[in-house]
């Protein structure tokens, strides 16, 4: 299983990187654009990603990397849809997100510091969606 990693500005992507290896195959994006670039991708070459982790992602950026992600896998429809990770230390991604993704299947919230327990749940439930073992 493929993961992805966006995060923000100076945020550290090494402490989930460390939970996310004993059960994914993971990559860090440079930005949003770079995550795009390598979400798209993954979906051509036929090596998609799972599971999304916006890291620190905050207001309308993170909303718009979200909704192009799905405008891109509703495209192609070839594949379940992609789980969408937000961590933050805060409501206000949630809200903003849960609002947008209303019938919004497989959009897990994670929260900072780092939830074990909440990235396990979402790592367990994109495994059973993907029909896969939710280790390597």
């Amino acid at each position: 299983m493929r993961a992805l990693i966006i995060p923000r500005g100076a945020s550290d992507p090494g402490p989930l990187n460390e939970v996310l290896a004993p059960f994914c195959t993971v990559e860090i994006a440079h930005n949003s654009d770079d995550a795009l670039f390598r979400f798209t991708h993954g979906l051509e070459s036929g090596s998609p990603y799972a599971i999304v982790f916006f890291l620190g992602i905050a207001g309308m950026n993170g909303v718009h990397t979200a909704l192009h992600i799905r405008s891109v896998e509703s495209s192609r429809n070839e594949y379940p849809a992609s789980t969408l990770c937000l961590v933050s230390d805060g409501t206000l991604l949630k809200e903003t997100l849960t609002s947008r993704f209303r019938h919004g299947i497989n959009v897990f919230h994670v929260d900072q510091p780092l939830n074990k327990a909440d990235i396990l749940t979402a790592i367990g439930y994109t495994a059973h969606i993907w029909g896969g073992s939710p280790f390597k």
